[in-house]
């Protein structure tokens, strides 16, 4: 999707991305830190869904606009 060498960084970046957003809002070692944060951060089990499809089109809009922008990040 990118259009670049698998091994270009903005590859990791993305693979990255969207492991930490699966991560941060499946493991149950952050329950008590979205707890902290308020009811309005805590989602139910029959939620993940719906999580899932979001966070599938959010990283697959940033990647399509990564691959519009062209350019290779430097750092």
């Amino acid at each position: 999707m990118l259009g670049c060498d698998p091994k270009d960084r903005r590859v990791a970046r993305c693979v990255a991305g969207i492991q930490d957003q699966c991560l941060r809002n499946t493991l149950e070692l952050f329950r008590p830190v979205l707890s902290l944060l308020g009811p309005e951060w805590q989602r139910p089990p029959e939620q993940r869904d719906q999580l899932a499809q979001h966070i599938a089109e959010f990283s697959l809009a940033g990647i399509r606009a990564l691959a519009r922008a062209g350019a290779k990040q430097e750092w």
